[in-house]
């Protein structure tokens, strides 16, 4: 049963993907199809290098779920050469042996990045709400934590509850081979 007079269908067109207004048969409108290129001819995106700049963070939310470990961002908070020394660090305190041990530090150290990301992206979640209400000056409002009471906190909370489970498992999986290897090199006497 159709409740609209038209249907949304995913279509390529010039080698991305939109959803084009079909009609109740299934066609398409030769009207339509005229109108999305004259649409098209005034959405061609940033020609400058000044204006890509400043769109490439524009599908950038939080990065909380981002592929590459170091997330772009505005201000640099983030850097490769910070993560790098992060990791070093991780090394050295955990003194990972083996393939598996050292997959476990670099999860601890990726954990332990992604959780600074996200405490970073709930503080300026709440500074976006005190800016928002107007109240920086108002103590009694700055003393009580306000949490925007909104989606996007929802799930910053969500990933943060599940970064800190993979922390907690990689920490708990590296100690207990640590554990087993030292016990194992005691039984053989090295």
């Amino acid at each position: 049963m159709q409740h609209f007079p038209y249907k949304l269908t995913p279509e390529y067109h010039n080698g991305g993907y939109y959803k084009q207004r079909r009609n109740v048969n299934g066609n398409v409108s030769q009207k339509q199809i005229e109108a999305n290129r004259r649409n098209a001819q005034f959405s061609t995106g940033p020609k400058t290098d000044e204006g890509k700049q400043c769109v490439r963070f524009n599908a950038l939310k939080h990065g909380l779920l981002a592929r590459t470990i170091v997330a772009p961002s505005r201000n640099n908070h983030e850097t490769q050469a910070a993560f790098d020394n992060l990791l070093g660090a991780f090394r050295e305190e955990l003194r990972p042996e083996g393939l598996i041990e050292e997959m476990l530090v670099e999860e601890i150290a990726v954990c332990y990045w992604r959780q600074q990301r996200a405490i970073r992206v709930e503080a300026g979640e709440i500074q976006q709400l005190q800016d928002r209400c107007g109240r920086e000056d108002d103590n009694a409002y700055n003393d009580t934590l306000a949490l925007p009471n909104d989606s996007d906190v929802y799930k910053i909370t969500r990933y943060e509850t599940a970064i800190e489970h993979r922390l907690h498992r990689a920490l708990t999986q590296l100690d207990r081979r640590q554990k087993s290897r030292r016990k194992c090199r005691r039984a053989r006497g090295i």
